[in-house]
């Protein structure tokens, strides 16, 4: 049997807003992709922003995030939002590469 091990995914810098440096995910893990998509599965896509942005940005950070928000240009919002996004969609997309590009095959393979 297969033994597996986690480890913390890499944290890159991401922006600065008020003198805080904001950091993010370098790489979304298949694991948070996969808990973002339940949760879109769940309650759509609009609703599950606030989840990609804790996921991405980190507890700490999304809870200043949400303090520093309202001082935020609308331009700029939307490149984070983009940034945020783009990372966490990067990430569904790869779910089912494992198995396309000759990785590991299910019991019924």
């Amino acid at each position: 049997m297969p033994e597996f091990s986690s480890s913390q995914p890499k944290r890159v810098e991401f922006f600065t807003f008020n003198g805080h440096d904001y950091t993010t995910l370098e790489k979304v893990p298949k694991a948070i992709a996969l808990q973002v998509l339940e949760e879109i599965r769940k309650v759509g896509y609009e609703a599950v922003l606030p989840v990609m942005f804790e996921k991405v940005l980190g507890e700490a950070d999304y809870q200043r995030f949400l303090t520093d928000v309202g001082q935020i240009e609308d331009e700029n919002y939307d490149w984070i939002q983009a940034e945020i996004e783009a990372k966490v969609m990067g990430a569904v997309e790869g779910l089912g590469e494992g198995s396309r590009a000759g990785g590991k095959k299910s019991a019924g393979s």
